[in-house]
């Protein structure tokens, strides 16, 4: 299987998620790209303002639309995303004060 390279920028990802050893990353086109990398080393070399709010998602505030009151964000591309119950006062304070313009 041949590999190919894909150049995305930073705003272009609305979301990542881990698969062990593997993360899918998926942009604002709707595309989906398998990484042979993990989360945490996507995390170090992306380093542009994503938020962890699961063991296995990755987000990019600046395409949350809402939070929904089922511990679930709302993305650009029409996915929701459920938020680890550790990381819930964490990440609604992050997108309260920094993204969603109330606070």
């Amino acid at each position: 299987m041949a590999t190919r390279v894909f150049y995305l920028e930073a705003h272009e990802i609305t979301h990542m998620r881990g698969e062990g050893n593997y993360t899918y990353v998926h942009t604002t086109l709707g595309k989906k790209y398998l990484i042979s990398k993990t989360m945490k080393t996507l995390q170090k070399i992306l380093d542009a303002g994503y938020l962890r709010i699961h063991k296995s998602f990755m987000i990019n505030p600046d395409h949350v639309v809402s939070r929904l009151a089922c511990g679930k964000v709302l993305m650009s591309c029409g996915a929701q995303i459920l938020i680890a119950r550790r990381r819930i006062r964490e990440t609604d304070q992050n997108l309260t004060t920094e993204y969603l313009g109330a606070g």
